[in-house]
């Protein structure tokens, strides 16, 4: 199972609601012909989205947004490894990279 909070919940709910298959067995993402949709369309679509907002866009990027963002937002590191099914916080902690917002808020620390 993996814990999604609402914004990406909610339309994933509705994509599923239109699905003829309905079994928790089947494949997330499906072609028109009910087949599991390749790896490669995924990076595809990624790409094309770069192209269209000028930078380089990857699939695994989002993991490593995902878990920044959670950091960002005071999540606990034990909990941001267990979201992501790491063994070890060490394997975390490469995903989550310092945002300019935190810096700025951690610089912000010393004039307090």
């Amino acid at each position: 199972m993996v814990a999604l909070p609402r914004l990406a919940r909610e339309p994933l709910d509705e994509y599923l609601a239109t699905r003829r298959e309905k079994s928790v067995a089947a494949p997330l993402f499906v072609t028109a012909y009910g087949r599991p949709i390749a790896s490669n369309v995924v990076t595809r679509a990624a790409r094309r989205t770069g192209e269209r907002i000028g930078r380089r866009v990857h699939p695994h990027m989002f993991r490593h947004s995902y878990a920044t963002e959670l950091h960002d937002r005071g999540a606990n590191i034990r909990d941001i490894r267990d979201l992501l099914g790491h063994e070890s916080v060490s394997a975390t902690e490469i995903y989550t990279h310092v945002s300019t917002a935190r810096q700025k808020k951690v610089v912000g620390l010393l004039e307090q």
